[in-house]
């Protein structure tokens, strides 16, 4: 045989080991595994938002007795009711309504025909010794009382004696919704707004917010 030839087949031979070899070697050599993403939690959905029930509220009726006396203006009798039903009407915990104006007596015997109302009643009441057209806010006073339904029997009552502005503690600014606070019609404003937080007192119904 040539001895080129001979040559030339060993390297070729030898070639061909050293590739087998490598490829040998390379397939099994481990491969790092392939670089795994971590998982996204599903965030969890939030449960609906339940608004709770609105607290029941307390049935009352209002009404009042028309004044005798010529001391006592169809304005001043507006003035308290009207600021009387504007506090109580700012409670959440109240249904207010109104009626023709009674008695006391009558308000007993209506409160006893009702179901579920209260009766509330009051009067704007003159105690001075002499009638006069421009009575001193010493001379009124604001009677009130409430009665329970079905029964009629007296929930609370009192009275409200009113007093002078001057004597009275300021209220402040957050009671902007009550403009009447000078002279006489102040006096009523106020004695008005104390009777209708005696009734929540009495009802057990926590004062709103003067100007809500």
């Amino acid at each position: 045989m040539n001895k080129h030839r001979l040559n030339t087949s060993f390297g070729c031979l030898l070639f061909a080991c050293l590739l087998g070899g490598a490829v040998q070697a390379q397939s099994g050599r481990h491969q790092p595994p392939p670089h795994a993403e971590a998982p996204v939690p599903t965030p969890t959905p939030e449960p609906p938002k339940v608004k709770p029930p609105p607290p029941e509220q307390i049935h009352v009726l209002v009404t009042n007795s028309v004044p005798a006396s010529v001391s006592i203006s169809s304005f001043d009798v507006s003035l308290v009711a009207d600021t009387l039903l504007q506090r109580l009407n700012a409670s959440d915990a109240l249904k207010v309504e109104t009626a023709n104006s009674m008695s006391r007596d009558g308000a007993h015997k209506r409160a006893k025909e009702e179901k579920e109302r209260f009766i509330i009643w009051f009067q704007l009441r003159y105690d001075g010794f002499n009638n006069t057209l421009s009575p001193n806010p010493e001379d009124l006073r604001i009677e009130y009382a409430i009665y329970q339904p079905g029964t009629g029997a007296s929930k609370a009552g009192g009275t409200v004696f009113l007093r002078t502005v001057r004597t009275v503690p300021v209220i402040g600014s957050g009671a902007s919704c009550y403009p009447n606070l000078y002279g006489l019609n102040g006096s009523l404003t106020i004695g008005a707004l104390e009777t209708a937080d005696r009734i929540f007192d009495a009802l057990s119904v926590p004062s709103p917010p003067l100007c809500k």
